[in-house]
């Protein structure tokens, strides 16, 4: 099948926030592969990223942040991976980067906002926070891809630490793809595919740490046009009901959504995502569970 395959992970780590999207692979061509790290607190105890998270070339890593576990993180990815570009907030906090990763890439410092495209999908970061404490929140969905002429696999699914799950998608060998298709229990979101819809509701939103109530409207109008893309919600690890409540209207309607959180999201958080939202579903990511969004774009 002459297909565009993709992989979304939010690996499994107790600790902040690892994503990776490997996206536009098809047949004897390569995808591209990226990397978003985020971390809660401010001590770097925290694990390392898991294997499923290591791959051999990175077009783009995005530091959200400069914490110690974010930059401990990236540095250990980058031993292994060849780096193209890496995002990090601006501020003085470059400082803390070593040498090693400095000279790993081209270094490019997100003052306000960032937007570029891979392989079909855009990429579109934007910071808040006062300098010296920025972070970066980040989109991710296709583009230029519709309904009307393509079809849209996804299968939605756990992806546990002992799985042998791995960032990037080998368009050569689809046996990660078939044996989670044939051996596991998965949701397929389809409704998107029915051809009097207009845009694929694929994309997803990293929050990181910040406070949606300080930038919603900023990041609403950023994010106008991809408002209703949004499927799949990062949340901050300290959201309350209040916050969440930023979030109304997210999506569109008639599609199930996932709001991604932690075991110390609040109980009534959980409650209003799935409750007050008819198609919202709440994901816990800890140090053992992720969650894996694999399939591929195909013409009709």
């Amino acid at each position: 099948m002459n297909a565009k395959y993709y992989r979304v992970l939010y690996h499994p780590v107790s600790e902040g926030v690892c994503f990776s999207a490997s996206v536009g692979a098809e047949k004897g061509k390569d995808g591209a592969q990226i990397l978003y790290l985020s971390a809660d607190g401010e001590g770097a105890d925290g694990e390392l990223c898991p294997a499923s998270a290591k791959t051999e070339h990175l077009q783009l890593l995005i530091l959200a942040d400069l914490k110690p576990l974010t930059i401990k993180r990236a540095e250990d990815i980058c031993k292994t991976a060849a780096v193209d570009t890496v995002l990090m907030p601006s501020g003085k906090e470059r400082t803390t980067l070593s040498e090693a990763l400095l000279q790993k890439a081209d270094i490019y410092e997100v003052d306000e906002r960032f937007e570029t495209s891979l392989a079909g999908f855009t990429v579109k970061v934007f910071a808040v926070g006062e300098e010296g404490a920025r972070v970066l929140l980040m989109y991710l969905g296709s583009k230029g891809i519709k309904p009307q002429t393509d079809e849209c696999v996804m299968n939605v699914k756990r992806c546990l630490s002992e799985l042998p799950c791995r960032l990037t998608v080998d368009a050569a060998n689809l046996n990660c793809e078939m044996h989670c298709m044939l051996c596991s229990d998965f949701t397929q979101c389809k409704k998107h595919n029915r051809r009097d819809e207009t845009y694929f509701v694929d994309g997803h939103l990293l929050l990181a740490a910040a406070k949606l109530s300080e930038y919603m409207p900023e990041l609403k109008e950023y994010l106008a046009e991809e408002w209703t893309r949004i499927r799949f919600i990062g949340l901050p690890r300290e959201i309350d009901d209040a916050q969440l409540g930023e979030l109304s209207g997210i999506g569109t309607p008639g599609h199930q959504r996932y709001y991604i959180g932690c075991a110390d999201t609040a109980a009534s958080v959980v409650k209003a995502a799935e409750c007050e939202d008819p198609f919202g579903m709440f994901i816990s990511v800890c140090g053992r569970a992720g969650l894996c969004v694999s399939g591929c774009y195909a013409k009709r």
